[in-house]
């Protein structure tokens, strides 16, 4: 097996080993009051204490999407603001994103209530046709968005920008300097979540295997990430989700993902995605 270090500047941080994460996609979710009581009561059950509740279409509908954030908050649950989609990673469409974050920006900032502890972009330029193509292009726009979106950036709460795993073996060279993809998205954002979907913790190509990078480089920035495992069923290959080993399982893994990163200061905590999936595992 694999053997996976730690850097020797990890510090304790117990409260990574308890932060739990679950992203919603689907805004019918929380379209009921009672839709949001069923979650939050889902959320309690599996000890998640932060969703990342898509938010795109619901800044449309300031009210409902205040009313989930004060609930939450009254159950103790954090909430991030979540929106993507792959185009807005090619510097033709950047003004989309910008808008959408000028858009969370206003509705923020009209809140009297509870407020979310951030703004959640997933934007993933490899589900684009021309990925192979352009990884180097397509990498620097992506950061070139962030950059900007970092300078708009006008709510108080923290930028969270989703990795997927494969960038961190895209190098990308920006003012003469190169370095990884993943570690030119850890530099712009505040805080990010590396999609590690993989359903065994240790190993070869495993869950910590391609965390452990992401982690220390975002530990030597003062910053942290959080890792991501999938739930979703009838997805190739399946060693990206936990679907057919089911819940049990996937808490044995956590764990030990918990073991190995928990003393990390780089470490956010575990990201579950995504909430219906998560709620269809079998146990």
């Amino acid at each position: 097996m694999a053997t996976v270090t730690v850097s020797t500047a990890a510090v304790q941080s117990t409260s990574a080993t308890a932060t739990r994460a679950m992203w919603s996609w689907f805004d019918s979710d929380i379209a009921t009051v009672a839709k949001q009581k069923s979650m939050l009561d889902f959320a309690a059950q599996r000890k998640i204490n932060i969703i990342y509740v898509h938010s795109q279409s619901l800044l449309g509908k300031p009210a409902l999407l205040a009313g989930f954030i004060d609930r939450a908050a009254a159950r103790s649950v954090k909430v991030e603001l979540l929106f993507g989609a792959p185009e807005w990673s090619r510097a033709e469409n950047h003004h989309l994103a910008l808008d959408i974050l000028k858009r969370a920006n206003a509705f923020v900032a009209g809140l009297t209530g509870a407020r979310p502890v951030g703004l959640h972009f997933d934007i993933e330029p490899h589900g684009l046709p021309d990925w192979n193509q352009n990884q180097v292009s397509l990498g620097n726009q992506l950061i070139d968005l962030y950059t900007k979106m970092k300078a708009a950036h006008r709510s108080g709460l923290y930028l969270n920008a989703d990795i997927a795993m494969g960038y961190e073996y895209v190098p990308i060279t920006r003012n003469d300097v190169t370095r990884t993809l993943s570690h030119w998205m850890v530099d712009t954002v505040d805080r990010t979540t590396l999609m590690a979907y993989r359903d065994y913790a240790m190993g070869a190509d495993s869950i910590t295997s391609h965390a452990e990078h992401p982690i220390s480089y975002a530990l030597t920035k003062g910053k942290q990430t959080m890792v991501g495992v999938e739930t979703t069923c009838n997805l190739e290959p399946a060693k990206i989700t936990f679907c057919e080993e089911g819940y049990s399982r996937m808490e044995s893994n956590v764990a030990s993902v918990n073991t190995l990163f928990g003393t990390n200061a780089g470490y956010g905590g575990m990201a579950f995605h995504d909430y219906r999936a998560l709620r269809a595992l079998k146990r």
